[in-house]
């Protein structure tokens, strides 16, 4: 999505992404629920593993830096509470893993719709791992996940910005390449 927001004054846009996620698997399949169902689009289908230790779930994305993944969890009375303790994960181009966060799942009158945000902080990832983390044999279930790009702050064109020549911006009190102006930003 994309808008002026308010937290960053009128003269910036908030620009992020939802991914594409693509080739989801899982370590195991319980009985027809597929690791695809989670990213269906439908809050009322099921991915579903079988009851093993260090159940995951996984899926590709384009290589960014990821902002947020969105969990959507199982919201029965007799199981949202296997979620407890995933790793939210992602997995670069080299195959390092780095770990974003981990789900703390409340109760269901607590959080009815079970959805966990992970803040990922800008961390570059080409692959989404959801991965149980916990001691003893669980379910690992999800109905939806999505991931999003970081967000970025864009600074629409200012009166400044027509001292430079096209394709420059100013930033810093210079001219500069777009891509510099963020750069020194994230120093």
């Amino acid at each position: 999505s994309s808008g002026i927001n308010a937290e960053y004054g009128e003269d910036e846009i908030e620009t992020c992404k939802k991914l594409t996620l693509r080739n989801p698997s899982q370590s195991s399949t319980f009985e027809d629920l597929v690791a695809g169902n989670a990213i269906d689009g439908n809050l009322k289908t099921l991915s579903h593993t079988n009851e093993e230790e260090g159940a995951y779930w996984t899926a590709e994305f384009s290589a960014t830096k990821v902002g947020v993944v969105e969990v959507h969890n199982f919201q029965q009375d007799c199981c949202f509470e296997q979620l407890d303790g995933a790793c939210v994960l992602l997995q670069n181009k080299r195959g390092n893993k780095v770990k974003c966060g981990t789900i703390h799942v409340e109760s269901i009158a607590d959080n009815p719709e079970q959805v966990y945000s992970i803040d990922c902080e800008g961390k570059t990832g080409k692959e989404i791992i959801i991965q149980l983390n916990v001691p003893g044999k669980r379910f690992l279930h999800l109905r939806e996940v999505k991931v999003t790009s970081e967000c970025e702050k864009e600074e629409e064109n200012s009166e400044e910005d027509s001292r430079c020549p096209s394709g420059l911006t100013f930033c810093d009190g210079v001219c500069k390449h777009i891509h510099m102006c963020k750069k020194s930003t994230m120093d």
